[in-house]
């Protein structure tokens, strides 16, 4: 039986799951094909950032690393995007501010990758910390019984964050 008030690991883990999975399924509903707006990229990427944090909000935890993880590879993301955009644009023999360089499609390529694979890894260490963060908060819920001794007394005295 759960001690009331406490949380369970299981419960985070499977929320954090679930934080994960659904930014997938939320960008399969809302995609629509041949439109000048794709709202599903936004979708995708915001529910992604914030919905694999569940499992730490279970705990009342609400800023996590996981999200400011997601956030720095949505910028290395969106680095190795504009290095791209600058390739693309030199080949089409446009100019572009910061001049033409060969190397610039790597560069990008191995940015966005870089990107990709931090935020796939966000969701790791969000999965496997939900679990240390039910346990850091069960043990601010604990409370202690101690025997209470004094002068020409005795008692227990309860401590603990009620």
């Amino acid at each position: 039986m759960a001690t009331p008030g406490l949380k369970s690991e299981s419960t985070a883990t499977m929320l954090t799951l679930a934080g994960v999975a659904t930014p997938f399924l939320l960008t399969a509903l809302t995609y629509e094909p041949d439109t000048d707006n794709p709202m599903y990229v936004a979708v995708g990427f915001m529910s992604g950032l914030v919905l694999p944090a569940a499992g730490h909000w279970y705990t009342r935890r609400i800023g996590t690393y996981g999200i400011l993880m997601r956030f720095g590879a949505l910028v290395v993301f969106g680095t190795g995007l504009s290095y791209l955009d600058d390739a693309d644009r030199c080949a089409r023999g446009e100019p572009v501010t910061d001049g033409c360089h060969r190397s610039d499609r790597t560069v990008g390529k191995i940015t966005m990758g870089a990107g990709i694979a931090a935020w796939v890894g966000s969701w790791a260490y969000d999965v496997m910390s939900a679990r240390l963060e039910v346990r850091r908060y069960n043990e601010r819920r604990r409370l202690l019984f101690m025997p209470l001794t004094a002068q020409h007394t005795l008692g227990i005295a309860i401590g603990g964050e009620l």
